[in-house]
């Protein structure tokens, strides 16, 4: 691994100038996340926490028919949400990278003030509140939406300035459209920009455009096919990527076709072929994976027994 983490850092610092030259913009969440833990036990001496999310479902599902009341130990805050991750690990490449989202509103939250000096925030709301339950095997992620679910695409266009919007967007070379899944009016701010801001920006520039739907287990067969079919327009203006985790892929799968599927190498050529974008990516704890002009790639990922912390651990494989 330290030989392959070195190549990445050697390709990274080569490509710097042309990174620099770079810019991107990303939105729509914004999220601060309260890293935290579970108490298991705790005496004097010793506090013992849940190990894996299994041991912490089968707790509760044993305290069924009584009361039940756990103790969390916060181990940190941090910047949380899909856009303001993934835009901090770009700049730290040396990309310019735009973010429009929920920072705070009239006035940015502090914690955000830890984003790197790369990254020029625009706010439109206050931003959600995360407790991010951390286990070893995975995560558990509370999340408080706050102004979130009521900002929607005239607010935005109100408090950021639809001239600003397409200034940004025209001056970019990737417009990365994120967490589908948590911000309730996404749909709608996606219509937006294809009726508002693609069609005044010059056509000869085609631009990339990164998706990321985040967890949709919540949404319907139905709901998630919608999200897609907006996705599939965006091809008319830009070149499109797709990035999906295993669990994201399946339900993307099922949205589709109608009927599930476990095997990655069934589902991508089943997603690509109905979305008939650019690239597809689907990322696992073992191995990623894209489909590109009707090849195959695929890496093995840098698997970690026991992560450090593994919120933001798709966001930062996306950038």
């Amino acid at each position: 691994m330290k030989n392959k983490l070195a190549e990445i850092l050697e390709r990274l610092r080569l490509g710097h100038i042309d990174l620099s030259r770079k810019q991107v913009v990303a939105g729509f969440d914004g999220f601060i996340d309260s890293i935290q833990k579970v108490i298991l036990t705790h005496s004097e001496n010793r506090t013992e926490y849940f190990n894996a999310v299994e041991q912490f479902g089968q707790y509760i599902s044993a305290k069924k028919h009584g009361g039940l009341s756990l103790e969390t130990e916060e181990l940190f805050k941090k910047i949380g949400g899909n856009v303001p991750i993934m835009a901090h690990a770009l700049a730290q490449f040396g990309i310019k990278a735009h973010c429009i989202g929920a920072f705070g509103f009239p006035h940015i939250h502090p914690v955000f003030s830890a984003m790197h000096a790369n990254t020029v925030i625009h706010s439109f709301a206050d931003p959600g509140i995360t407790s991010a339950l951390e286990f070893s095997d995975g995560k558990i992620m509370l999340a408080q939406m706050t102004d979130l679910n009521q900002a929607d695409w005239e607010s935005l266009k109100q408090r950021i300035g639809i001239e600003q919007i397409i200034e940004i967007v025209e001056g970019s070379d990737m417009i990365c459209l994120l967490n589908w899944s948590e911000v309730r009016h996404c749909s709608e701010i996606w219509k937006g920009i294809l009726k508002e801001v693609f069609p005044l920006i010059n056509p000869k520039r085609k631009l990339k455009a990164f998706f990321d739907l985040a967890d949709c287990s919540k949404y319907s067969s139905g709901q998630i096919k919608k999200a897609l079919e907006l996705i599939r327009q965006f091809s008319a203006f830009c070149d499109v990527t797709l990035s999906l985790n295993k669990n994201e892929s399946s339900l993307v799968y099922q949205a589709i076709h109608q009927s599930s599927c476990e095997d990655a190498e069934i589902i991508g050529p089943g997603i690509l072929q109905f979305l008939d974008i650019d690239t597809l990516i689907i990322h696992t704890a073992a191995r990623s994976m894209a489909w590109k002009d009707g090849n195959m790639y695929q890496a093995e990922t840098f698997m970690l027994a026991n992560p450090l912390i593994s919120t933001g651990a798709g966001d930062n494989f996306n950038a």
